[in-house]
């Protein structure tokens, strides 16, 4: 680790908004992740993460586009843009999962959510954290870490 490193984490929903043209929130992510591509070309601290679970839940998302294979070369070329690292989780990621399931009982529903939550804040170079996910925001924002967007959609229940 970098003495000053940053962590930016981005949730499978960021990078989904971002590819999603259809919907209101699409051109501020496409504006906000190409101002973090500027951002870290400016800043070599800078380092996007998207943990491996998030990675899941894109590929996931994109198997009903007809056009799977031009959006997976698109995916690429995004990722490497962004030089994004796909950490996998450790050890205490897990016992910290188990703890925030304990602590919250939603995430015993959202255990991929649980996952990624873990994996964010137990990365004590975590700055940021990208999102359309309330869920992921209230973690996040409650230990410290800023949150992209501030208005985000409502979970349905």
């Amino acid at each position: 680790m970098e003495k000053n490193e940053q962590s930016y984490y981005l949730d499978a929903s960021s990078i989904i908004a971002y590819f999603k043209e259809e919907e209101e929130i699409h051109r501020d992510f496409l504006n906000e992740i190409n101002r973090l591509i500027m951002r870290k070309k400016q800043n070599p601290q800078i380092k996007i993460k998207i943990p491996s679970i998030a990675l899941a839940e894109i590929l996931n998302k994109f198997l009903a586009d007809s056009d799977l294979i031009n959006k997976i070369n698109e995916l690429k070329k995004l990722f490497e843009k962004l030089e994004a690292d796909f950490p996998s989780p450790k050890k205490d990621d897990f016992e910290r999962v188990l703890l925030l399931m304990q602590e919250d009982e939603y995430l015993r529903n959202e255990t991929h959510d649980a996952l990624f939550i873990a994996q964010m804040l137990n990365d004590t170079t975590t700055k940021w954290v990208y999102t359309t996910d309330n869920l992921i925001a209230k973690h996040a924002s409650s230990n410290a870490i800023k949150v992209y967007p501030e208005k985000r959609r409502q979970r349905k229940k």
